[in-house]
């Protein structure tokens, strides 16, 4: 008999109250809100109450709703040209293209998949002489995630959280556009 293992996502105690804290509901508005006992409520998110699984569900299904009710779509926000540079290509391009265009980092596409990313905060943003010689490949960091298009932007926010960092989303298993954190911050005000 084989063993089947299931891996699912299944949120904490800490993470409940840190929905708690960003909805800016006071446990008393919470706690109407939600039809319960105010002092269990706090005894709850102070730890000093269990909790079973329906109500922990309730609770955090609540919060997380408040958190995305305004969460727009990746595709709202997006930059729909992906501007990109080979492995092949030199740093100077990088930079060059960087430059031109105010990017902190573009994707490198080889045989037309993303296989890496050059972030300006690596490789700097002024140009040597030996930037000529040098290849992307040499200097190319680990490829952005891809996601599909309509993904709601908390979901990858953790993902856009320092300058340098992008996303690449799809559409039916073609290129859309690509999201870097200026995008998540000037267009959807997280």
């Amino acid at each position: 008999m084989e063993n089947s293992y299931t891996f699912s996502y299944v949120p904490n105690i800490r993470e409940l109250i840190q929905l708690q804290k960003a909805s800016k509901y006071s446990t008393t508005e919470l706690a109407n809100k939600l039809k319960m006992n105010r002092s269990e409520l706090s005894q709850i998110l102070n730890g000093k109450r269990g909790i079973n699984h329906d109500k922990f569900i309730k609770i955090y299904n609540f919060l997380y709703k408040q958190k995305t009710k305004n969460d727009k779509p990746l595709y709202d926000i997006c930059s729909k040209e992906i501007v990109s540079v080979k492995p092949t290509d030199s740093l100077k391009k990088a930079k060059e293209i960087m430059a031109k265009n105010k990017f902190d980092a573009i994707p490198v596409y080889d045989k037309g998949k993303p296989v890496g990313k050059i972030n300006s905060f690596y490789v700097g943003t002024r140009v040597y002489p030996q930037d000529t010689k040098t290849k992307v490949r040499e200097v190319f960091e680990e490829p952005p995630i891809i996601v599909p298009y309509n993904v709601k932007t908390s979901l990858v926010e953790k993902f856009l959280s320092s300058i340098g960092d992008l996303v690449i989303l799809t559409k039916q298993g073609k290129d859309f556009g690509i999201v870097d954190p200026w995008d998540r911050i000037n267009k959807n005000n997280l």
